[in-house]
C-alpha cells in the first residue's frame, strides 16, 4: 500500500490513495490530468506484521555474494515480499490473488526449496495462506496453497485431494508458531503441510506431497483428535523423524510418516515450535509449548531413554528484567546457533518480548540476562543501529535507543556457512538484519547491532485520509491492523503515532508487581479532525487486543 499526494498550480493539496480491503479499485485518469500532476509515495513501510524471514540456502559450489542473497518474508495480512540484495530493498510478489478477498494475503507458512544448481533468482517456493475457508473452496476442495517455480513471478495452484487444506489465519498464537508447510531436508520432492479441518469439530488434516508440491494427498494414519489444530511441523536431515505440534500436543513418526505415536508421556498443550537435534543414532527434541491458560514452557525429549525434561525453570533462572516487565511469556524463538565459538548445535531460545538466551549444555544451563546491564554472560542483543535510515515511520521511537523486542518471532542465521555472521529476525514493524554476528555482546558499548529492512514494504490497507480544513498542516492516516498515524507539513516524510496507539495497559498484578499488556486501537475506518483544533479528533471503528 502506498499513499501519494500532489500539489497543483493553485497550491491546493490533492491526495490520491489506492485501497484494498474487500475490493480492489483501479483508478484511471486522462492523459491531460496525468501530465498536470506529480505524485510521490509517502512510504509508510511494512506490510502488516512480518511473521517470518527465510534466507535462501544455496549450493555451496555456486554461492553468490552476500549482496545477492535472496530473502523471502511472510506477513500476517500483507502477502509475501522478496529481496535479492540481502534485505536492502523488497518487492511485493503476492500477485497470485484469484479473487478480491484479503484472506489470500494472510500468509501462514512458506516452504523454500534448497538451491541445488547454479545460483539464480528462480527459487521454488510454496505458500500456505488464508483465514476464510470459503476463499479457498474450488470444486468442493479447499486449496489454500500457491506454488511458484520462478521466485514468485508466476504462481500456480497445486492439486489437493478432498477435503483440502485450511489454516487458522490471522491468529496471534499462530504468528509466533513454527512452519505449517516444510520441505524434507533430504528431498526436494517430499513435503508436509497441515492446518485445521474445513468442517468444524473434526480432526485436522495433514497433507503430504511426493512430487515437489504439485499434488497433495491426505495422510490418514495420524491419530488426531476433533477440533485440534496443527501449529508446526519439524524434520531433520539424515533421519526418518517427523514431528507435528498441535494445540493438543505432539505427534511423532520415526519412519517417515508410515506410523505415528501421540507423545503423551508429558502434557504439551499448544506446541508452538519443535526443534530436532541428532544425538548419536537417536535424536533430541526441544518443544516450546503453552497458551493463555497454561504455563509457557520449553521441554526436552531424549530418544535413547524415552524421557522428557522441562527446561523452563533453568531458562528463567537469574534473569534480570530491569525496568521492563515481561508480559508475553510465549516462547517464540527456538533454533540452533552454528559455528558459534567453533561449536555446532548450540541452542538458542527466546520468549516473545525478552529474553533470548543461549545454552551450550542441551538446555541444562543458559547464559544471557534480560537487560544489557548488569551483564551476565553471552547476551543476545537486539539493539537498533539506524545507520541506513530505515527506521519504520510508524514504529516506536524508543527503539532508536533501546532494544528491539516488539513482535519478535523468527530468529534466523544465514543458512550458508560463508555468511554465518549474518542474522535475520521478523517483527511487528518489519524485518531486522545484523551483519556482525547477531548475538555477540562485549559490553554496553560493544555489541551486535541490528538494522530494519523495510525499503519497499508498504502498508497494505489505508482506510481514510483526513486533514485540517483551515491549515492543511495536519493529516491523519488510519491504517489497518495495528496503527493510526498522522503526518504534518502537507504530507512530509515526518510521521508519528497517535497517543492512543500502542499504550501499556496494566491488566493484573504478578508477584505484587503490575503486569503490562500492550493495547492498540486497530482497524479505524474513519478519522475526523476538528477544523483549526488538531488536538481533537474523532475515530470510528477499532478493536483492542
Amino acid at each position: 500500500m502506498k499513499i501519494y499526494f500532489t500539489l497543483n498550480s493553485s497550491n491546493k493539496i490533492r491526495i490520491s490513495f489506492f485501497v484494498f480491503v474487500f475490493t480492489i479499485v483501479n483508478f484511471t485518469m486522462s492523459v491531460v490530468e496525468l501530465h498536470s500532476q506529480n505524485f510521490r509515495s509517502l512510504n509508510f513501510e511494512c506490510g502488516g506484521y512480518v511473521s517470518g524471514v527465510f534466507p535462501v540456502n544455496y549450493n555451496p559450489h555456486f554461492l553468490p555474494s552476500i549482496n545477492n542473497q535472496t530473502i523471502y518474508v511472510r506477513t500476517d495480512i500483507g502477502g509475501v515480499y522478496k529481496s535479492i540484495d540481502n534485505g536492502n530493498n523488497w518487492k511485493f510478489i503476492s500477485n497470485f490473488r484469484s479473487n478480491m478477498s484479503p484472506s489470500e494475503l494472510m500468509i501462514q507458512g512458506i516452504a523454500v526449496k534448497k538451491k541445488i544448481g547454479h545460483h539464480t533468482n528462480n527459487d521454488t517456493l510454496i505458500i500456505a495462506w488464508g483465514n476464510n475457508p470459503d476463499d479457498a473452496l474450488e470444486r468442493n476442495v479447499y486449496r489454500s496453497l500457491w506454488k511458484s517455480n520462478d521466485g514468485g513471478n508466476i504462481w500456480t495452484r497445486p492439486t489437493i485431494e478432498a477435503p483440502g487444506l485450511v489454516f487458522s489465519g490471522n491468529n496471534f498464537k499462530i504468528k509466533i508458531g513454527g512452519e505449517c508447510i516444510i520441505y524434507h531436508p533430504d528431498s526436494s520432492n517430499f513435503l508436509f503441510a497441515g492446518g485445521i479441518s474445513p468442517i468444524p469439530g473434526l480432526p485436522p488434516n495433514l497433507y503430504k506431497s511426493t512430487n515437489g508440491g504439485d499434488h497433495w494427498f491426505k495422510v490418514t494414519t495420524v491419530p488426531f483428535q476433533p477440533a485440534d489444530t496443527i501449529t508446526c511441523i519439524s524434520m531433520i536431515e539424515g533421519r526418518s523423524e517427523i514431528w507435528i505440534g498441535t494445540t493438543r500436543g505432539v505427534y511423532r513418526s520415526s519412519n517417515n510418516g508410515i506410523s505415528w505415536t501421540f507423545m503423551n508421556q508429558t502434557p504439551l498443550p499448544s506446541a508452538r515450535r519443535i526443534l530436532l537435534q541428532k544425538f548419536g543414532t537417536g535424536i533430541i527434541a526441544y518443544v516450546a509449548f503453552g497458551n493463555e491458560s497454561t504455563h509457557q514452557s520449553i521441554a526436552r525429549y531424549t530418544s535413547y531413554n524415552n524421557s522428557w525434561k522441562n527446561l523452563s525453570t533453568n531458562f528463567d533462572n537469574s534473569i534480570v528484567y530491569g525496568n521492563n516487565g515481561l508480559s508475553k511469556k510465549y516462547f517464540s524463538a527456538l533454533t540452533f546457533v552454528n559455528n558459534y565459538y567453533g561449536l555446532d548445535n548450540v541452542l538458542l531460545a527466546g520468549r516473545y518480548e525478552r529474553p533470548l538466551r543461549i545454552s551450550f549444555t542441551y538446555g541444562e544451563d543458559w547464559t544471557g540476562n534480560g537487560d544489557p546491564l548488569p551483564q551476565t554472560g553471552e547476551q543476545v542483543v537486539f539493539r537498533y543501529k539506524g545507520r541506513n535510515g530505515n527506521f519504520p515511520n510508524h514504529q516506536h521511537l524508543s527503539e532508536l535507543r533501546n532494544f528491539i523486542y516488539t513482535g519478535l518471532n523468527h530468529v534466523v542465521q544465514n543458512p550458508n556457512t560463508e555468511f554465518s555472521s549474518y542474522w535475520y529476525s521478523s517483527g511487528g514493524a518489519g524485518a531486522f538484519r545484523s551483519d556482525n554476528g547477531g548475538l555477540f555482546y562485549v559490553n554496553a558499548l560493544e555489541h551486535s547491532t541490528w538494522d530494519y529492512m523495510v525499503n519497499g514494504m508498504s502498508m497494505p490497507v489505508v482506510y481514510d485520509i483526513s486533514f485540517d480544513e483551515e491549515s492543511y498542516s495536519q493529516i491523519q492516516i488510519p491504517i489497518s491492523d495495528w496503527t493510526n498515524a498522522y503526518t504534518t507539513q502537507e504530507g512530509s516524510n515526518s510521521y508519528d503515532k497517535l497517543k492512543y496507539d500502542r499504550q501499556p495497559t496494566s491488566i493484573h498484578e504478578c508477584n505484587g508487581q503490575p503486569d503490562y499488556q500492550d493495547t492498540y486501537i486497530t482497524n479505524v475506518t474513519r478519522a475526523l479532525l476538528v477544523p483549526g483544533t488538531t488536538s481533537i479528533s474523532y475515530n470510528i471503528g477499532g478493536n483492542f487486543y
